[in-house]
């Protein structure tokens, strides 16, 4: 089913993932490469490789940062930017009054950061991180989980939005959206999810940005 067929035809709800999807580059992924030794790509490089999974490798790459949260969220302030077309598609998806939730496989204190920088409320579920001087421990989400694999399972909020009645649109980039991605109707996807798409033939859409994605569903729209 496409784009124009969940719009005119069935109740919609979009899922939308923040690290390198929201955001354009990862906020875990500028901690760690700033304030973490370059070892920690090891770990990310055996969870793209599937030999790793998310829950055991997100603890393991935070064992590698050395950052106060003063400090980390100066950082971050600084350099974490949005991708370009976020506001305009969040606009677009409030006047019609279709539910967007950010889905995260990070921390919240990460996304609220960034958030509260830009003057945006959206609804947010996500990991949490507890940071005790320097040293960060991963504290998963507090919500159910249909498989044993992540912190944050991003699928069942997708399997709450079906039992709802809805369609799901969902947008994301990184390992922890494939599952979630399986679930939905209809992924904008880039970076490796994008070929997690296609080899899994999952109906997709690429993207660079949000005007893009925009602009495809207002194509779809008509």
């Amino acid at each position: 089913m496409d784009p124009r067929q969940l719009l005119e035809q069935h109740q919609v709800e979009v899922f939308l993932d923040f690290d390198g999807t929201i955001t354009e580059v990862d906020t875990l992924v500028l901690l760690l490469d700033r304030f973490a030794p370059p070892s920690w790509w090891d770990i990310e490089n055996e969870v793209l490789a599937g030999g790793l999974n998310e829950k055991e490798s997100l603890q393991r790459e935070m064992d590698c940062i050395r950052v106060d949260w003063e400090t980390a969220r100066a950082f971050l302030l600084q350099e974490a930017r949005l991708r370009p077309g976020f506001r305009e598609l969040i606009d677009w998806l409030r006047q019609r009054e279709i539910p967007v939730t950010v889905l995260s496989g990070g921390f919240r204190r990460n996304i609220e950061t960034v958030f509260t920088r830009e003057g945006i409320d959206l609804p947010v579920c996500a990991n949490e991180a507890e940071v005790t001087g320097e040293r960060w421990r991963v504290i998963p989400a507090p919500h159910p989980r249909l498989r044993d694999r992540c912190n944050h399972c991003k699928s069942w909020h997708l399997e709450q939005a079906r039992s709802r009645g809805s369609k799901i649109i969902y947008l994301g980039d990184g390992t922890t959206d494939r599952c979630a991605s399986g679930v939905a109707d209809f992924v904008f996807a880039r970076d490796n999810l994008l070929s997690w798409c296609r080899e899994q033939g999952i109906n997709h859409l690429s993207f660079t940005d949000f005007h893009g994605v925009l602009q495809a569903l207002r194509d779809e729209e008509g």
